[in-house]
């Protein structure tokens, strides 16, 4: 496996993980002090930031655009997912919040550390 390949599973695999994550019943998921889930979201779409932007091979400026796009487009379709489920999992708009702000911190800390040089 070619490491572009391998980067591109590391983030399909990823996107997978978060949608299993969000999809689990509340129950079986651990407790913590109120509003730990928030840090939770906020790292879970962090990471997935940060993965696809390593994975797609598109210039910088591109490649940020459908990582945003997209990943903002997901964040929003599971919030709305977990509210259709059969068991207890709530849609909450600062879940959103904190999805599209962990995306938007993953992408921008990726885009700082593979900056051109100049």
């Amino acid at each position: 496996m070619t490491p572009p390949t391998r980067r591109y599973v590391l983030a399909f695999g990823w996107t997978l993980a978060v949608f299993l994550a969000v999809t689990l019943p509340g129950s079986v998921l651990p407790g913590g002090p109120p509003n730990t889930d928030k840090l939770v979201h906020f790292a879970l779409f962090g990471l997935l930031g940060w993965l696809w932007m390593q994975a797609l091979p598109y210039p910088l400026p591109t490649r940020t655009w459908w990582v945003l796009t997209l990943g903002l487009m997901y964040a929003g379709i599971m919030e709305v997912y977990q509210g259709i489920l059969p068991w207890p999992r709530t849609p909450d708009l600062y879940d959103a919040l904190a999805n599209a702000l962990g995306l938007a911190v993953g992408v921008v800390l990726f885009r700082h550390r593979h900056k051109p040089d100049g």
